[in-house]
């Protein structure tokens, strides 16, 4: 009775206050989501994508993006990426792309794209071309997961040191 009655209130200047059923969803016998002052508060992101239908909202991002290389023409067998959406964590990689992918945001030409592929240190040797090494050809996982990396731009040159590395950051230097 204690836990259901917590559900129910929420804590105002000198007492606690009964809040709407507009301000939580109860999913189980624990809170997986609040709106707090406007502020969207979730405790357990696996609970809302299984009861919330999340999980079909990343997947059919996933299908968006993949549409989105589609276009870009530089895959030989774009099923491979349809294959995958299943795997969540990959569909979830898959849909930030073409979001907040710079390859995305400032149209890099398919060239540009194998080109760099092919010449960088961390991803040559790493994927199938073909016959006119225009476009990839992805088998494996690992080929996948490297295309994930690519189009994310994971990979950074440094003027400094002449090294290559992969950056999950991609925070832009102002110049000040």
């Amino acid at each position: 009775m204690l836990v259901e009655m917590l559900y129910l209130l929420k804590k105002s200047k000198q007492r606690f206050e009964k809040i709407s059923g507009e301000d939580i969803i109860r999913l189980n016998d624990s809170w997986q989501l609040m709106n707090l002052n406007g502020q969207l508060y979730i405790i357990d992101l696996k609970v809302l994508e299984k009861n919330l239908g999340f999980t079909k909202l990343i997947k059919r991002n996933a299908e968006e993006t993949i549409e989105a290389i589609k276009h870009l023409e530089i895959i030989g067998n774009i099923e491979a990426l349809s294959d995958e959406i299943e795997n969540l964590s990959f569909a979830r990689k898959l849909a930030k792309i073409q979001v907040s992918s710079a390859v995305f945001n400032k149209d890099i030409s398919s060239d540009a794209i194998i080109h760099f592929s092919k010449n960088t240190p961390a991803l040559a040797g790493q994927f199938k071309y073909s016959e006119s090494g225009e476009k990839i050809i992805l088998s494996t996982k690992k080929q996948k997961a490297a295309f994930l990396r690519l189009l994310n731009d994971d990979f950074l040159h440094s003027e400094l040191t002449a090294e290559y590395y992969a950056a999950n950051s991609k925070d832009v230097l102002a110049n000040e």
